[in-house]
């Protein structure tokens, strides 16, 4: 592989935006090689494994073992000398970019997936490292403006951001568009929710929204997807009063358009403007025209006139979702499908070349 490409991969299980640059840098050459931190039975493996690439496995995530996997990459690196490394996911971030720069690899590129999240809770040493890999990497791919805004704010060189939206496959999406016209079962009004239990996702004042919109429409459920974190107590405790059968809790659901396509209003409601990334659940809510209701964070912050499209309520409002979630309820809240032409900005083929135009070229 020397001269070729080395892509290493932690932190996700399923991501069809890693696969589609995988597939992409397939179809193009044969000069790459692809690890991943996972256990065997993610997802996100198993569909590497499906697309037959030249690919190794490290298993074990703790931050004893980073340095192990910072010395496996020196070796790595210089055993086959790419002439391009590209890490996704902060774990595989902090061991692969410093090795590829004691080594000299001539392109050296991470993609930042978080925000500011190191600044909003002060934690130091990951700030420390977030600037160590800005100084290690020669390109930085943010996934929205909003990172690119706290990258600046680390004082990273404008020449070494390069914003490459994170793409979603729309096609699956954009049927749950056409086929919602026929549909108009109000025997249940079906709230969703896709976002992991932590507490900048805000979720928890969704919960204690549903939990007053239950007791004046009896006939509302909640479903959340979502992992487990710091905020599910809180979520559990503003559900404890509402009927176990009004609302479901579930880990992962893989069928995200099916889930989708049987919810009568999404709820994505982060509690600050830079706290999402990016926001994939976004773009697929409007892609699919459910009516939903958004605090401003992340890749929505891009859309203009954006309450045309969908209800916009401010930080931490619980009161705010519930008088949406009425109004959208009461069809007083009728909104305008998002232009296809701003959906295409996040097509997945085009993530996958805007990736592989900046690893081949």
């Amino acid at each position: 592989m020397k001269k070729g490409t080395l892509i290493v991969i932690s932190n996700a299980t399923i991501s069809p935006q890693l696969v589609e640059i995988i597939k992409q840098m397939k179809d193009r050459t044969d000069a790459f090689e692809v690890y991943i931190v996972a256990e065997i039975n993610n997802p996100l493996l198993k569909s590497i494994q499906d697309l037959k690439v030249n690919h190794k496995v490290l298993h074990e995530v703790s931050k004893y073992a980073l340095y192990r996997h910072f010395l496996r990459m020196l070796w790595v690196i210089f055993r086959t000398q790419p002439h391009v490394v590209l890490s996704s996911g902060q774990y595989a971030t902090f061991f692969t970019i410093p090795a590829a720069f004691f080594l000299r690899v001539s392109k050296r590129i991470y993609i930042r997936h978080h925000s500011n999240f190191h600044h909003k809770y002060r934690l130091y040493l990951g700030l420390i490292l977030d600037h160590l890999m800005n100084f290690f990497a020669t390109k930085i791919v943010a996934v929205s403006l909003v990172v690119k805004e706290v990258l600046i704010l680390e004082k990273v060189p404008h020449r070494k951001i390069e914003v490459i939206y994170n793409g979603v496959d729309l096609s699956s999406f954009l049927e749950i568009r056409k086929s919602r016209a026929l549909q108009h079962d109000r025997s249940v009004f079906r709230i969703g929710v896709i976002s992991r239990l932590t507490e900048w996702k805000g979720v928890e004042y969704t919960a204690k929204a549903f939990r007053d919109f239950n007791r004046k429409y009896p006939n509302s459920s909640l479903h959340i997807i979502g992992a487990q974190a710091d905020a599910t107590s809180d979520v559990l405790e503003a559900l404890k009063d509402v009927p176990q059968h009004s609302f479901e809790m579930q880990l992962q659901n893989l069928d995200i358009p099916s889930f989708f396509s049987e919810m009568d209003v999404f709820v994505h409601v982060p509690t600050e403007r830079a706290d999402e990334a990016f926001g994939i659940v976004y773009i697929e809510a409007l892609a699919a025209g459910i009516p939903s209701i958004f605090t401003k964070s992340g890749i929505i912050c891009e859309l203009s006139d954006s309450e045309k499209f969908f209800s916009v309520v401010a930080y931490k409002k619980s009161t705010e979702i519930f008088q949406s979630l009425e109004k959208i309820y009461n069809e007083d809240l009728i909104f305008e499908e998002v232009p296809i032409g701003w959906l295409t900005l996040f097509d997945l083929k085009a993530q996958g070349s805007s990736y592989l135009k900046l690893l081949t070229v």
